[in-house]
């Protein structure tokens, strides 16, 4: 029993990084688990908490939303595509995928763009929350957050503003400085594949942006469930 559910975990970690294919979306199981407990502006900001997958032993997660425009709650399931934000990757399976551009501060962004822009921002809460007072950091964290929903709902959608302008500015220089040499490869874009044609589109639970382990994790994970994979067998040849 113990060695098939070591054998799970890593075939979980496989899918769970696999590339994905545009006529066959990788989807998993995502159950909303919490909320850190910090508001600003009406709403939670900062990551939320989830199990990513339905087999007992499914990794618990933080996601960070980027849909101001849809709803979530606490227990809520739904089934997921996975979207990688690497080089060439597809994304008719979010939900600004087939969005036209946006316009920040004289320059045209992507769909791709904008995802990897509001991916970026959602590094900054850990770091923010390392270097802010504490009595700052639910203002601080409410202000990224505004600045990701103001990057993935596009102009005219209703999102509050208050607080984003410096956030979008720094993300825009950093991302045309740096964006073209970064590894995006380590985040997903978690998607309601009930959701329906918009712009974006809507309907289902909110989507969120979250991270993969980085390959050298992945990389020293494997290695273990190997040695623990020939440990098990050698017990029970014993």
């Amino acid at each position: 029993m113990r060695t098939l559910r070591l054998a799970a975990i890593a075939v979980a970690l496989a899918t769970y990084a696999s590339p994905l294919r545009a006529d066959d979306p990788e989807t998993t199981t995502l159950r909303m688990t919490g909320v850190n407990g910090r508001v600003s502006g009406g709403v939670y900001v900062g990551p939320y908490q989830a199990v990513l997958g339905s087999a007992p032993g499914s990794p618990a997660i933080d996601i960070f939303c980027v849909d101001y425009l849809n709803h979530s709650y606490i227990g809520q399931t739904e089934t997921a595509a996975m979207t990688s934000l690497a080089d060439g990757t597809d994304l008719s399976h979010t939900r600004i995928g087939s969005s036209g551009g946006l316009t920040l501060y004289g320059t045209e962004y992507s769909a791709l763009d904008r995802y990897r822009m509001a991916a970026m921002l959602t590094d900054q809460f850990a770091l923010t929350a390392a270097t802010s007072p504490p009595s700052l950091v639910s203002q601080q964290w409410g202000n990224i957050h505004r600045a990701i929903w103001n990057i993935t709902a596009g102009p005219n959608s209703g999102v509050p503003s208050a607080g984003a302008d410096s956030w979008l500015a720094w993300v825009t220089k950093w991302y045309n400085d740096n964006g073209g040499n970064y590894d995006w490869s380590r985040y997903l874009v978690l998607s309601d594949i009930t959701m329906r044609p918009g712009a974006p589109m809507v309907g289902g639970m909110q989507e969120f942006i979250t991270t993969t382990p980085e390959p050298e994790t992945l990389l020293l994970m494997g290695t273990g469930l190997l040695v623990l994979l020939a440990f098990a067998r050698t017990r029970g040849n014993a």
